[in-house]
């Protein structure tokens, strides 16, 4: 709900979201370092707006896709579609 509510999210603050729902679901998550990869690896696919500030507590991410789309990619995944259906 966190991207779905806002234009841009902090990625902190994403991350933080990212390691309560790894610690919910009893999964092992990532560290930061590697979660700002994937997110500069989805930015590289034209997926999501990284906003690359120096400042690491200024650093934003923004969705260019349709979350509707998101969703519906990943239903069909159970693990995700636990989470989603939440």
């Amino acid at each position: 709900a966190l991207l779905k509510d806002a234009g841009e999210v902090l990625l902190t603050s994403l991350f933080t979201k990212y390691t309560d729902l790894c610690k919910s679901t009893k999964i092992c998550g990532l560290a930061f370092n590697e979660f700002e990869n994937a997110c500069t690896s989805l930015h590289d696919q034209g997926l999501v707006a990284l906003n690359k500030k120096k400042n690491l507590h200024s650093k934003t991410l923004k969705l260019k896709v349709k979350m509707g789309d998101i969703v519906f990619a990943l239903q069909g995944i159970r693990f995700f579609h636990n989470i989603l259906c939440v």
